[in-house]
């Protein structure tokens, strides 16, 4: 399936939620201190009962789709393989290019060939109630060569360790949180919110990004922001907060135990964040 390109579909009108999975950093790190255990086949086991609609799950809709938020290592190690087939068999995938893609498959193009796709960020929609939710998937990590930024002109290469979010990138992101109406939700493998000190490169260029997503790049100027960001690739801080009217989250990763799924209410433009394992739940969100 190619998603290069924005796509609308429709769901049954006897449906009032978009329900979807959502999990990042599904790596296979061991580590010797038992807190930091990655339990990566935990969650791949609990999110293959839940598209499947078994056990607990067998009440609930099935979701109609996973997204993976960046450092999915699992799917390109042989150990996983038949589970994520299993997965990607029963409900569709969408991937997010993180750090560790880089060194994992040495180029986003093997990345776009392995998913069919025609570029590394990209976007899909659904209509629901009558409301449209566009779902925004940006790629961070993969440019290579000198590149243009808000900042001048700079050199980086991939698995560089330094975020990469490229003018033509961000006008396409503008573009479309300047759409009228509708809910808007941006995935990105972001590193946001380090601790003071810690990976320095990763907040080099972070602000641009949450100025697109808060609409507030251009003083004399309104515009369109988001209305829910996913973060992924910061492992041990898990957060939800509303800031300037976009929730940014910042999720528990599926190396620590965690994954959620998502009911999107567009009518009451309300949303649940359902924590599964070891991740927390929160719910009744305005989306206004």
């Amino acid at each position: 399936m190619t998603l290069g390109a924005s796509r609308i579909g429709s769901l049954r009108s006897s449906m009032d939620s978009i329900d979807f999975l959502f999990a990042s950093d599904v790596e296979i790190m061991p580590h010797s201190d038992e807190r930091f255990k990655a339990r990566t086949e935990d969650v791949l086991l609990e999110m293959l009962k839940e598209v499947k609609c078994e056990d607990e799950y067998s009440n609930e809709p099935a979701p109609l789709f996973i997204v993976f938020n960046g450092d999915v290592d699992a799917r390109f190690d042989d150990r996983y393989s038949d589970i994520f087939r299993e997965i990607e068999r029963a409900t569709p995938c969408y991937y997010v290019f993180g750090n560790h893609e880089c060194t994992i498959l040495g180029c986003v193009e093997e990345w776009k060939r392995l998913f069919n796709m025609k570029r590394s960020y990209y976007s899909w929609r659904l209509s629901c109630s009558g409301r449209t939710v566009t779902f925004i998937v940006l790629d961070l990590w993969s440019f290579e060569g000198v590149r243009k930024t808000h900042t001048g002109m700079k050199s980086c290469y991939e698995w560089s360790g330094e975020r990469s979010f490229p003018i033509e990138e961000r006008e396409w992101l503008k573009r479309l949180l300047d759409e009228p109406d509708g809910i808007k939700f941006v995935f990105a493998h972001a590193h946001m919110w380090c601790p003071p000190g810690v990976r320095p490169q990763d907040t080099a260029e972070i602000n641009e990004l949450i100025r697109i997503l808060k609409g507030t790049y251009d003083p004399d100027k309104p515009h369109g922001r988001a209305n829910v960001f996913f973060n992924g690739g910061h492992h041990n801080y898990m957060s939800i907060s509303k800031v300037d009217g976009v929730y940014f989250i910042n999720p528990r990763v599926a190396i620590r135990g965690g994954y959620a799924r998502v009911k999107v209410y567009p009518a009451s433009k309300r949303m649940d964040y359902l924590g599964r394992l070891l991740e927390r739940s929160f719910t009744n969100l305005s989306l206004d």
